[in-house]
């Protein structure tokens, strides 16, 4: 309800702007709400690493997973309330795996590898209620598939330099978004078969 009237107030506010059109009005009310949405998600994510004694470790995640995020795309709850579920579990054992996960070297950079081939064959995945268009998938595939890569090398560029903590936190971050987006694929996939079926 208090989210409702925030918004209504926003509106308001927005629609009062003669200067702008009707439609200026809907892109200007959308992109307030999605500012509100990533501030809100990089706040959450710091604030469990701040919980969890992973401050830097928190900061770089969202540096790491943000821009994967935005153009891979992956799994969306259907409520708010599910989304900051699914979110605040996933990013509290991304985190788990940060503060305890010790291994070679080689295993992290393997898994960064692995992650990086899922990445670039489903990249980028829609959801249900944000269909891509062909044009769209072309444009967010390719800059998922730059930022992985350019992520990657930086990754494997820490583990030279014996950097293995900032190199556990950038795989778990494209780990955590490779989970995203392998759920939302397989989502998507069921929303599709559904689809054909009932036409």
């Amino acid at each position: 309800m208090k989210e409702q009237m925030k918004i209504s107030g926003t509106e308001l506010l927005i629609k009062k702007c003669d200067w702008l059109s009707a439609e200026e009005k809907e892109i200007v009310l959308f992109g307030l709400m999605q500012g509100k949405s990533l501030l809100n998600s990089v706040a959450i994510t710091i604030l469990i690493g701040l919980l969890m004694g992973l401050l830097w470790e928190s900061i770089l995640f969202v540096i790491c997973f943000l821009p994967l995020r935005r153009y891979a795309g992956g799994f969306h709850a259907r409520t708010r309330r599910g989304c900051l579920l699914f979110s605040v579990t996933v990013i509290a054992a991304a985190f788990l795996v940060i503060k305890y996960f010790r291994c070679a070297d080689l295993i992290t950079a393997g898994i960064s590898l692995v992650c990086l081939a899922v990445l670039w064959k489903i990249a980028p995945v829609g959801n249900e209620k944000r269909m891509l268009s062909e044009e769209e998938k072309v444009c967010f595939g390719k800059k998922a598939r730059i930022i992985a890569g350019i992520e990657t090398l930086i990754m494997l560029a820490m583990l030279l330099l014996g950097e293995t903590g900032c190199a556990v936190v950038m795989m778990s971050a494209f780990a955590t978004e490779v989970l995203c987006a392998i759920l939302g694929y397989i989502k998507l996939k069921e929303f599709e078969n559904k689809r054909e079926r009932k036409g």
